[in-house]
């Protein structure tokens, strides 16, 4: 979402206390596509996760 974060944690210590599930859940690309609904027909109302929020805040 483009936001500053305050806690960082370095790449060595996620790797010396979570091993190799560490730097697969918490360091790796977490690019999503969802190939199954699309091909089926499925169409999204919002593109993006932006967008989706903005939706979803706008609703009072």
């Amino acid at each position: 979402m483009g936001r500053p974060h305050w806690l960082g944690l370095p790449t060595f210590a996620i790797s010396l206390l979570m091993g190799e599930a560490g730097r697969e859940l918490l360091l790796t690309s977490q690019r999503i596509v969802a190939t199954r609904l699309v091909d089926s027909g499925f169409s999204f109302d919002d593109t993006t996760l932006d967008s989706a929020i903005s939706r979803l805040l706008a609703r009072d």
